[in-house]
């Protein structure tokens, strides 16, 4: 992380200016709400939910795993676990 102080934009590649935007998107939004999962995975928030109930997705990516029925609305999931998730 200190090593982007140290350089200058001009000394950066295209790939290490994306890693880096992508770093403090992550320290901004460490969470992701329901309605940006279902756009980064261009489904319907129903499609979603089902999905859901089902336990298809993994629970790490949920915030406080299956169990966030019991405490919330709507799931909140991990940024970084999705971000991951989908490269696979």
């Amino acid at each position: 992380m200190n090593d982007i102080f140290k350089k200058r934009c001009a000394d950066m590649t295209v790939l290490e200016v994306m890693e880096y935007a992508e770093m403090f998107n992550l320290i901004k939004n460490p969470t992701m709400t329901m309605e940006a999962f279902c756009k980064v995975l261009n489904k319907s928030k129903r499609r979603v939910y089902t999905l859901l109930e089902n336990k298809i997705y993994p629970e790490e990516l949920i915030v406080d795993g299956y169990e966030y029925r019991e405490k919330r609305k709507s799931p909140i999931f991990h940024t970084h676990k999705v971000i991951e998730w989908l490269k696979q």
